[in-house]
């Protein structure tokens, strides 16, 4: 099947099916409405379901892939073991094999809410780029209660996730979003891990897909051993 573009694949008002196993036929689940952003492994669009409920959904970019897909669900399901948390964006559905035609290849996808008021990456730096953004708007007092608000909110977050075993693994500002009203909600699970956190055991960590930037210093000092070990062994 024909690996096409994943924007061309999903155009503004394509309907989504997924298979009745029951009865095998194709029942209809939402629309796509708009493309927003692309990542390195799916593309996110706005996206309406049956009700009419604005969601966001991620695609995979490159279709008739089993361990991409494999991975987008795990990420659901743990997204699902999280259960609902008000700072942590909520996963709706999965949708295996979501495809425009025979001769398409077939792309799962992942339902999600749709925070409509940009990233935390946005509000630091501005659309110019450079820090200063609308965080920093208005008197002292403001941009510290402000700082404080979301610090606190991630803060909820991170300890729900931690009491469920669940460790993020990719927290940047990139991934922590805001709704218009200013309520934080915590996204991309693609790097979390399931296990003890405290002892780290159990966890699926990929030491290359995290952010280099924004790891901790002592998971950045487990990188460094770990690749002056291959080093050293290569």
């Amino acid at each position: 099947k024909e690996n096409v573009n994943v924007r061309d694949q999903f155009p503004p008002g394509f309907v989504v099916t997924m298979r009745n196993e029951e009865t095998g036929e194709e029942e209809p689940q939402g629309t796509f409405r708009m493309y927003i952003a692309q990542g390195a492994f799916g593309a996110v669009f706005e996206y309406r379901d049956l009700d009419g409920k604005l969601l966001a959904a991620k695609a995979l970019l490159i279709g008739n892939d089993p361990e991409a897909a494999s991975d987008l669900c795990r990420e659901a399901n743990i997204c699902f073991a999280l259960k609902l948390h008000p700072n942590i964006s909520t996963m709706h559905q999965i949708i295996p094999n979501s495809t425009q035609g025979s001769n398409v290849a077939e792309r799962t996808i992942i339902v999600t809410d749709f925070v409509d008021g940009g990233d935390l990456e946005t509000l630091l730096k501005g659309s110019k780029g450079l820090y200063g953004g609308p965080l920093y708007e208005g008197s002292h007092d403001e941009v510290v209660g402000r700082i404080l608000g979301i610090s606190a909110q991630m803060m909820r977050a991170l300890a729900h996730m931690h009491a469920q075993n669940v460790l993020h693994q990719d927290i940047k500002p990139e991934n922590i979003a805001l709704t218009s009203q200013g309520v934080v909600k915590i996204l991309d699970f693609g790097l979390s891990g399931i296990g003890d956190v405290e002892g780290r055991t159990g966890l699926h960590c990929e030491m290359m897909g995290c952010t280099p930037s924004y790891r901790s210093p002592e998971l950045a000092r487990l990188f460094k051993a770990r690749c002056m070990e291959r080093t050293c062994f290569n």
